[in-house]
């Protein structure tokens, strides 16, 4: 009996539905065949999985700058990728062996490229003498996917070929195939029946917004720009539900509720039985994205710079200067983008992600050092970034990232309670969503600040774009409260050198935290935030807290609330007075 060996990891559909697709096809071809299917990462080490299954789950969520990086260093650039190649080598293959040693099988598929590395080295060191086949589901980042030492490449898109010839050499073999995704998505699909299934109107575009298996991605943009479009009939959301991200942009797609031009649709099989493809969009050029974005009727991807992982060599769609590439409509034939194609260097850019592109605009080094000031004193006291308050008498209360239906009006209450006041760094896009509220803080004697519109990393946003967006929130803001906020925190509490000197020139504070209770986690308990928040607290202490679960783990406001008591006794037992930050001064 032959026995295929399947090395996949369970950190996301892109590995998992591959290594099920083709299990299931050698069932039906080969009756007789057994197929084993293990996890690869707890097999090579716990190592694998702290860095490939946990870390992404924070460094996704909240450090995304941090993904950018760690991809620049670890694929794109040269001398540290063969470093780290060879570090996951060593660390890997004896469990590895140990796997193959206790399934003995008579082939190995990889779909997971750190296993594929593995195995390719174990080929090339003459220590494994069975077959190695590698399963490539992406479009892009070869030197991640494909390895020198397997035997065969099986690949989802054919334009990856030469890629992957040029990364594992000319001695493997590489074959474009199909069966690596769900079968529904191979067979023609009636449009009509599409939307029917779908609830979506006969006529009209579709937008899909996708971030992968792990719901990567500033998703409510996406929804707004998608519902930005006045000749789009509907968006269909198609991510995996667990994920932080995507409950967020499903909760934003209901606070829409009202606009009945968008629907929510779970994930895998409705969007399976709904397959339809979407025609270009003529409109907002320099937005869309998508592995064949040149052609009409495929489908795009929205955001305004392609993932680092994907789609390299499509250039931008627009020019490095901020010109719009031209966009052109032919008669009797599909709107399309006019792409010019990009060779050399410029191709390369665009798989690096937005940290190599920072740098490619001539961002210097000095643009990301003042985003560790949050966590390193010296370097705050440096950039002259306040930490603390001047004060013997008082300790500051911040609440961030709202206001929030309810977790604000809890805070509120237990703060009147105590007869404390504090600062709320207002999130522009949640004040238009709940002005009222907004007003309410600060008819209640709370000092109002400014946390942005967009809750995004700073290190990602040019200055010109960051400004406007700090415009728009201060509008927002004053409308709401009639209030103009003179203190600004940044989101994820990250500074560029750019934004501060632009938060300067306007006249602001910058303001971060001393102490914080660390409320966002899930893993955080009301007893536990309230410890964090008062470990070593004294006068002058900025205390960091978050009244909103907006962009943090589900009902973390709750625990928030659940602890404001004990910080507060904390503090009155210290002989201090619990207030807002310009108030203490």
């Amino acid at each position: 009996m032959t026995r295929v060996l399947i090395v996949t990891a369970s950190v996301g559909e892109g590995h998992d539905l591959p290594a099920r697709t083709l299990a299931a096809q050698l069932h039906e071809e080969c009756p007789g065949i057994e197929v084993v299917t293990e996890d690869g990462l707890p097999v090579m080490g716990r190592a694998f999985v702290l860095i490939n299954e946990r870390a992404p789950g924070v460094v996704f969520f909240r450090f995304r700058w941090l993904w950018d990086a760690t991809f620049w260093l670890c694929v794109a650039l040269g001398p540290t990728r063969r470093l780290t190649q060879k570090l996951v080598r060593v660390l890997g293959s004896r469990g590895m062996l140990r796997l193959i040693h206790r399934v003995d099988p008579d082939v190995i598929v990889s779909v997971y490229p750190v296993a594929t590395e593995v195995l390719g080295g174990l080929r090339r060191q003459g220590k494994l003498d069975i077959p190695v086949v590698a399963g490539i589901t992406d479009l892009a980042a070869m030197h991640y996917w494909a390895a020198p030492g397997v035997d065969l490449h099986l690949l989802t898109h054919p334009e990856s070929e030469a890629e992957v010839r040029m990364v594992a050499g000319d001695d493997t073999d590489v074959q474009a195939v199909h069966g690596l995704t769900r079968p529904e998505f191979a067979r023609p699909c009636d449009a009509g029946e599409a939307r029917a299934a779908l609830g979506l109107p006969a006529e009209g575009k579709v937008v899909v917004v996708s971030g992968g298996g792990w719901g990567v991605g500033d998703l409510e943009s996406a929804i707004d720009t998608a519902l930005a479009l006045d000749d789009v009939e509907g968006d269909r959301l198609s991510l995996r539900p667990e994920r932080r991200p995507v409950r967020a942009a499903r909760r934003a797609l209901r606070d829409r509720a009202a606009r009945p031009r968008h629907r929510v649709h779970g994930t895998d099989e409705r969007m399976a039985r709904g397959r339809e493809r979407t025609r270009a969009l003529h409109r907002r050029s320099h937005r869309l994205r998508g592995a064949r974005a040149r052609l009409p009727d495929d489908l795009l991807r929205l955001g305004t710079r392609s993932h680092p992982c994907q789609q390299r060599g499509l250039p931008p769609l627009r020019h490095r200067r901020g010109r719009r590439s031209p966009a052109r409509v032919e008669t009797g034939v599909a709107r399309r983008v006019d792409i010019a194609a990009r060779t050399g260097s410029g191709a390369r850019l665009v798989a690096l992600g937005r940290f190599a592109r920072a740098r490619a605009r001539g961002v210097t080094a000095d643009w990301f050092v003042p985003a560790l000031a949050a966590h390193i004193p010296r370097l705050a006291s440096a950039y002259g970034i306040e930490r603390r308050i001047e004060s013997r008498d008082r300790v500051a209360l911040t609440f961030d990232d709202g206001p929030h239906a309810e977790g604000t009006p809890a805070v509120l209450e237990e703060l009147a309670r105590h007869g404390a006041t504090a600062t709320f760094f207002l999130v522009g896009e949640q004040v238009a969503r709940q002005p009222a509220l907004a007003r309410e803080i600060a008819d209640a004697g709370h000092e109002v600040a400014l946390h942005g519109y967009r809750h995004t990393l700073l290190l990602r946003r040019r200055v010109g774009a960051l400004a406007e967006d700090l415009d728009r929130a201060v509008a927002t803001i004053e409308e709401a409260t009639g209030v103009v906020p003179v203190v600004y925190r940044p989101p994820y509490g990250v500074f560029s050198s750019g934004a501060l000197a632009l938060v300067r020139a306007r006249g602001w504070r910058p303001l971060l935290w001393s102490t914080w209770g660390r409320d966002w986690e899930r893993r955080a308990t009301a007893p536990s935030i309230a410890r964090r928040a008062t470990k070593g607290l004294r006068a002058g202490d900025v205390v960091l807290l978050h009244d909103s679960d907006a962009y943090s783990s589900d009902d973390s406001w709750r625990r928030t609330a659940a602890a404001l008591p004990s910080v507060l006794e904390a503090v009155a037992a210290l002989g201090l007075a619990a207030s807002s930050v310009t108030h203490s001064t």
